[in-house]
């Protein structure tokens, strides 16, 4: 039987370039949907009938037009992600969630919440330098098979085993072995933004991470995969050596990309949150990194599945086309 009841832990909104990213947690898991309109809600009164005789009067709210978006995760989650597009300068608009648990509608729904699209300032674009390097770096490290049969920890926990920042890819990687419980190689990506000009003076309404895709592949297995920007914190800010592998975070700076919405030959989107924004060195190198969001960074094992792959390239900023290179969006004042 489903659970009935959930409430929200907490709930934290940035908005973007098209729209807002809404993150919200709830003490259960669940799969949510957000229910949005243009349109005030309506009130009405409905009287409360104490044993059999009417009492005081309750007020209800509902939304007259509306559309649902659901949720980026995938299945029932204690966190919960909306990328919600296509809104207008000075557009305000009201929504409130709802959830299933094991594909049954909840009971429980959020309170009623009022969004309102500002015009931002003019974006400043950022790129990490093409080898030969000066002041940022882009660029995979990677940990691969070093024992007979190396585990999940092996591989996760390693401590690098290769590196390089001076090719045309990007690349993040989970590949299994021939038994359960063996892992043959993860990468991750590295890239590096000078973002110097922005000082304690100025204030960060919006900030997003572009990548161009050039291959991906995907096992059936693992449609959970996804991938994420987390923190990182190489050992120099214009060259990744082996060991940089183990410097990238766990925390989630921005929505998650499921592998099957990845766009192999065109821009990816990554809308940095909270977090992300106070990763935006002021006066200073911007340290980020791309890892798989849903095992690799949680820690979570994945099902098996034999000789199984969760890889995604993107170009790196050894490309000549600048619209192809690793780009940071910075809306600021």
């Amino acid at each position: 039987m489903a659970l009935q009841h959930w409430f929200l832990t907490n709930i934290q909104q940035v908005q973007y370039s098209l729209g807002f990213m809404i993150e919200a947690d709830s003490d259960v898991a669940c799969h949510m949907w957000l229910r949005h309109s243009k349109k005030i809600p309506q009130k009405h009164l409905k009287p409360i009938i104490i044993r059999g005789v009417p009492g005081y009067m309750d007020a209800r709210f509902c939304f007259v037009a509306y559309d649902d978006l659901e949720q980026i995760e995938h299945g029932d989650t204690l966190h919960h992600t909306f990328i919600w597009p296509s809104w207008s300068v000075c557009q305000t608009r009201y929504f409130y969630l709802w959830a299933t648990n094991d594909g049954e509608a909840m009971i429980s729904t959020s309170p009623i919440f009022e969004k309102h699209f500002v015009q931002l300032p003019d974006p400043t674009y950022f790129y990490p330098d093409p080898h030969i390097e000066a002041t940022s770096v882009d660029g995979w490290v990677r940990q691969a098979v070093t024992c007979p049969a190396c585990s999940w920890s092996d591989v996760r926990d390693g401590a690098g085993d290769d590196s390089r920042d001076d090719g045309p890819e990007l690349i993040t990687m989970l590949w299994s072995w021939r038994n359960a419980g063996e892992y043959n190689a993860f990468y991750r990506i590295i890239t590096l933004f000078d973002t110097s000009i922005i000082n304690d003076d100025h204030t960060i309404y919006a900030a997003e991470l572009l990548l161009f895709g050039k291959v991906k592949t995907v096992e059936p297995a693992w449609p959970a995969s996804a991938l994420s920007v987390v923190d990182s914190n190489p050992a120099s800010d214009h060259e990744l050596v082996d060991s940089d592998y183990t410097t990238l975070g766990e925390t989630a700076l921005s929505n998650l990309i499921p592998f099957a919405s990845i766009d192999d030959s065109g821009s990816n989107r990554f809308i940095l949150n909270l977090h992300g924004h106070a990763k935006i060195a002021r006066e200073g190198i911007t340290k980020l990194g791309i890892r798989e969001h849903t095992y690799d960074r949680r820690n979570i094992e994945p099902p098996f599945s034999p000789h199984a792959l969760a890889r995604a390239d993107f170009w790196s900023s050894e490309n000549v086309d600048i619209l192809k290179r690793p780009t940071l969006i910075v809306w600021y004042d």
